[in-house]
């Protein structure tokens, strides 16, 4: 397992996981039986760019590395803004936005989708960031996150 991670960067993994979200709902019509109105999945997309356009400002602001693949780069510990409530904002975000498509179709494999999504995150991408940023930050990050959730 250890070549899954940091393999797929999250917003291509995003894009994979909504794409296979239509395919399903496509060809497996009969699983959307959670339908919830448009004005709900329109919430969620709102909610996911709320997280994950301020989160990327605030990396660029603090001139660190968007690039979830290399943690190691990271010049600065970003604790300001949404950081100050969940350790994954552009995440979270990206989360929010599979769960617009999946309450939008209502199918449920494509919630269950984003279950899956969350726990291969955390596997193969989240653990290894936060292993990352422990070496590079010591008692700082450490302090962090214990301050602030994960997720949320």
């Amino acid at each position: 397992m250890k070549r899954l991670e940091l393999l797929i960067p999250p917003v291509p993994l995003t894009l994979i996981f909504a794409l296979t979200m239509w395919l399903i709902h496509s060809y497996l019509s009969w699983a959307s039986v959670l339908s919830l109105p448009v004005s709900i999945s329109a919430l969620f997309f709102a909610i996911g760019l709320f997280f994950i356009i301020p989160a990327v400002i605030s990396f660029i602001e603090n001139k660190t590395t968007v690039d979830p693949r290399v943690p190691e780069k990271s010049k600065t510990l970003v604790v300001s803004g949404l950081y100050r409530f969940t350790r994954n904002p552009m995440y979270l975000g990206m989360l929010c936005c599979l769960l617009s498509m999946a309450s939008y179709q209502g199918n449920v494999i494509s919630y269950g989708l984003c279950v899956v999504f969350v726990f291969y995150m955390n596997r193969f991408q989240i653990s290894q960031e936060e292993a990352a940023l422990s070496q590079q930050f010591g008692k700082d990050y450490e302090a962090y996150c214990h301050r602030v959730r994960r997720w949320i």
